[in-house]
């Protein structure tokens, strides 16, 4: 048989009514999206928990030792693996606004990747000058790129970190940050690291100047914001979400409901057997029925995949894209594997058997 007579039997199949087109394609489409959307929700949600883990602190170690931190030794984790920046602060004498004698101004020195830890969106190399919190520098309307004016000098602004009242610990929402060299002892080391691992805790404590006493130094671990949890493990929380089962799921529905619909249509195609169409000629007709009714439902899953991918942070649209299109193109498989099993499983000796039952 001819490859444009198969297409006409499959088109004619499909306009008659015989195919049920419209109900397959509900039924695939409403499948697909269904199991789309609770999957992808969940993965979102995990994204979303891990992603508020490591930007509001909980991913951050702290180690207080006043006085007892060495600089160098802390800024050199951020060489380790899953750390994204490490640095060291201490205390120094507070400051008043030049405009503002009266108020003061928490200061404190910090290496040069301080600032980054504190807010992941300032660099990791920041430009020369000071750093500001927003509350500080709303009071005084100065933002990144101004002129801060204090009793201590003048000095450029290179930068605005947030720090919300999220659950990390207090007393850097209201604060001037002044980048210094990693030399000498300081009083806290913070160390970013996402994943969290467990060497993490044991390799911060090395951070203490050679030859402190830890009995009189007693250095404090913990983590900045401890209000998410001591951990949380994305990976683990991804291959164990209750919905892991929707990609295999949405296979498996279109392969039966593909299956149910060439098994119902055993008697016409028993009959097309006994009449000399050969079961590869049949087998086409039937993948060509299945594309005709298919096709929407997956442009349709294609189109919601990337409504779904684009809805979401720009810098996971390609992860979450991936994730997506796995739905209709699971779904388009699931229903030709269906339909060409139940076309193969149908023999022509079936025919009158078939008849009599009918």
């Amino acid at each position: 048989m001819r490859r444009g007579v198969q297409l006409r039997e499959a088109w004619l199949n499909v306009i008659s009514g015989t195919t049920r087109a419209v109900t397959l394609g509900v039924v695939a489409l409403t499948l697909m999206l269904l199991a789309g959307a609770l999957d992808l929700q969940a993965i979102r949600s995990i994204d979303q928990r891990a992603h508020a883990f490591q930007t509001q602190g909980a991913a951050t170690l702290v180690i207080d030792a006043q006085g007892a931190v060495d600089g160098p030794l802390c800024t050199a984790l951020a060489g380790q693996p899953g750390v994204r920046a490490a640095g060291a602060l201490r205390r120094v004498e507070d400051t008043t606004y030049a405009a503002a004698p009266q108020r003061s101004l928490p200061v404190y020195e910090v290496t040069p990747q301080f600032p980054a830890v504190v807010d992941p969106q300032l660099p990791l190399s920041p430009p020369a000058g000071v750093v500001l919190s927003e509350e500080a520098a709303a009071e005084v309307g100065l933002s990144a790129g101004d002129t801060l004016h204090t009793a201590m000098g003048s000095a450029r602004i290179s930068g605005v970190y947030r720090y919300p009242e999220d659950g990390r610990r207090r007393g850097f929402g209201y604060a001037l940050l002044v980048p210094v060299r990693a030399e000498g002892a300081f009083d806290s080391c913070w160390v970013e690291q996402w994943p969290r691992t467990e060497n993490l805790d044991r390799l911060i404590r090395g951070v203490l100047v050679p030859g402190s006493s830890r009995q009189d130094v007693q250095p404090a671990v913990g983590q900045l914001n401890p209000t998410l949890g001591v951990s949380f493990d994305a990976r683990e929380a991804l291959l164990t979400r209750p919905t892991l089962w929707a990609l295999a799921a949405t296979f498996i529905g279109l392969f039966c409901v593909a299956f149910a619909a060439g098994w119902l249509r055993r008697l016409e195609r028993a009959a097309a057997l006994h009449l000399g169409v050969t079961p590869r000629d049949l087998t086409k007709i039937a993948l060509a029925e299945t594309a005709l009714w298919i096709a929407p439902a997956l442009a349709l899953g294609v189109a919601g995949a990337i409504l779904h991918a684009a809805s979401g942070d720009p810098a996971d649209f390609l992860t979450s894209l991936s994730y997506g299109l796995g739905f209709p193109l699971f779904a388009a498989l699931g229903a030709f594997l269906g339909a060409a099993t139940a076309v193969r499983s149908i023999r022509e000796s079936d025919a009158f058997r078939l008849f009599k039952e009918r």
